[in-house]
């Protein structure tokens, strides 16, 4: 497998919440799978590769949630919530080239700029997007949905995601790959496909 075209990585929803042993949401599995984020991230600026972020986020009065809390979500990513930030300093996120983009529904495409920013990177369809993030059943299964139906090639890094439960990861993964069958790909196997790209597009 090699990454074709341009690429870009999508950190989706990576919170920091669950970082933290004094916090409700702490998640050491969570802490593990930041690590791996970051060494992903680091290996991607080294050579090159653009990283946009995305945040889910919702007014307190709970104006924007549609039908989200229909289901089993209860009230989540509040404007308020200290839990609701990105972990940018443990992803080492650098502000002023790495776009943080806000969201109001699961997809990253919904009512965003997201296409513009891949634009503005010169990532464009049949180019290469690099998932990671959470849940990898909800927002980034619907994330890797709504780009394979504008024709982006997909990697979703299996061990770089965070499911809501094991079984509904592995169904995702499961679905995600039905639709392109390359796109689920361990750490290890990134790392080396971005061994690759940066052979394939030096000079």
């Amino acid at each position: 497998m090699t990454i074709k075209g341009n690429a870009c990585v999508i950190a989706i929803d990576c919170q920091g919440g669950p970082l933290n042993q004094d916090s409700k949401f702490y998640d050491p599995e969570y802490v593990e799978i930041i690590k791996r984020d970051r060494k992903l991230l680091d290996r991607c600026r080294e050579i090159g590769i653009p990283i946009i972020y995305l945040q889910e986020v919702h007014r307190d009065n709970g104006f924007d949630f549609g039908r989200e809390l229909e289901g089993d979500e209860n009230k989540h990513c509040l404007e308020s919530s200290p839990y609701t930030a990105v972990a940018e300093e443990e992803l080492g996120r650098i502000p002023d080239k790495e776009p943080l983009i806000q969201k109001r529904r699961y997809s990253g495409f919904l009512y965003t700029e997201l296409e513009v920013c891949l634009s503005a990177f010169g990532v464009h369809p049949n180019d290469t997007l690099i998932l990671i993030g959470g849940f990898t059943d909800v927002c980034v299964h619907y994330t890797f949905v709504d780009a394979h139906q504008r024709d982006y090639r997909l990697r979703v890094v299996k061990d770089c995601v965070q499911p809501s439960t094991p079984k509904a990861g592995e169904s995702a993964l499961e679905a995600m790959r039905y639709l392109q069958h390359e796109a689920p790909v361990t750490f290890d196997e990134m790392m080396a496909e971005l061994d690759e790209y940066e052979v394939s597009h030096k000079g």
